[in-house]
Formats: structure tokens, C-alpha cells, sequence
């Protein structure tokens, strides 16, 4: 197994409390949810109904219906919860609070832009090397791209490999091919 460096170890260890902060909030909201039979912001007073972060519209959208296109589904709901993730840390940097979490969640916004451009880079490139569809997601330490097509042969690999490793700098190892019919 591979040791990481200190400064890895901490925004590892950064990267899971924010985290968790996320599921425990999200976990909060939902029972608080369901223990109510009116929505969570309608006995808020309005300054705190009008600061308190609304569902974004794409996110209902994606709960509502799917197409049945892979791509176009894993699109949508990609969107959805990027757009839910860049919320949640502009509430964090827009609270004016602890400037710890302030400057994380700056990193955290800065480098998801920086894997939204990756992804596109990603796509962009192998459709236009003649797939008919690509969908990549990319994190700290993984790249996955799907790719429709039914099966991937040795040169389909290594042009996959190369898009991904050239936008995002990842070992091969780091990099997972996904054929979907």
C-alpha cells in the first residue's frame, strides 16, 4: 500500500470531516423532515427562510423522472449534486464564520471547478476521437469513464487512458474504463 504524504494525510483527513459534516447535516434535515408535516423553512422566521438553501431545481428534476439514457440520467444527476455540493459551501463561506472552514471549503470549491472541467475536457475529447457518448467523473484519487460501446478493446483502453491521464495528471492505476451498451 501506498504511504501518503503528510499534506495528503491532512486534506484527507480534511476532506472526510467535511464530509461528514455534509451527511450529519443532511441526516439532521431529513429527520427533522420527516417529523414534520409542513416543509423545514415554513416556520422559519423570513430572514432565515430567505438565507436557507433551496432544493436546486435540478435536483427535483432528476427525482422526478429519468430517461432511461445512461448518460443522460448520470448528466443530470452529476449536475444535480455538484450543484448541491457548491451550495453547501457557499453557505459555509458565506457564513462568515470559523476561517478553518472558510479557506476548506474555498479549497473544496476551487477543486471541484477544477474536476467539472476536468470531466468536460474528458468527455469532449474522446467524443470527439468517435464515441458516441462519455460520461467521466473525477476525484481526488480516481477517474472513471464510461463510454458507450460494448466492449473495449486494447487501443479503445489506451485512448481513454490517455484523454483522462492527460486532464487530470492520474496514474493509470487511478484510472477505471467503463464499457455500457
Amino acid at each position: 500500500m501506498k504511504k501518503l504524504r503528510p499534506e495528503h494525510k491532512i486534506l484527507v483527513k480534511r476532506s472526510a470531516l467535511v464530509l461528514t459534516i455534509v451527511l450529519l447535516l443532511v441526516a439532521a434535515a431529513w429527520v427533522n423532515g420527516t417529523m414534520q408535516d409542513e416543509p423545514l423553512a415554513a416556520n422559519a422566521s423570513p430572514a432565515i427562510a430567505s438565507r436557507s438553501p433551496q432544493p436546486a431545481a435540478s435536483t427535483q428534476a432528476s427525482a422526478q423522472k429519468k430517461t432511461g439514457d445512461y448518460f443522460a440520467d448520470f448528466r443530470t444527476d452529476r449536475a444535480a449534486i455538484r450543484a448541491e455540493q457548491i451550495a453547501l459551501l457557499d453557505s459555509v463561506i458565506d457564513s462568515g464564520g470559523d476561517k478553518a472552514a472558510v479557506r476548506e471549503a474555498l479549497t473544496r470549491k476551487t477543486a471541484l471547478s477544477a474536476y467539472m472541467e476536468q470531466e468536460f475536457a474528458i468527455e469532449q475529447t474522446l467524443m470527439a476521437k468517435g464515441y458516441a457518448d462519455v460520461a467521466a467523473i473525477v476525484r481526488d484519487d480516481l477517474v472513471t469513464v464510461a463510454v458507450k460501446k460494448a466492449d473495449l478493446n486494447q487501443t479503445d483502453a489506451a485512448r481513454i487512458l490517455e484523454a483522462a491521464k492527460n486532464e487530470t495528471g492520474q496514474d493509470a492505476g487511478h484510472i477505471k474504463t467503463i464499457p455500457v451498451e
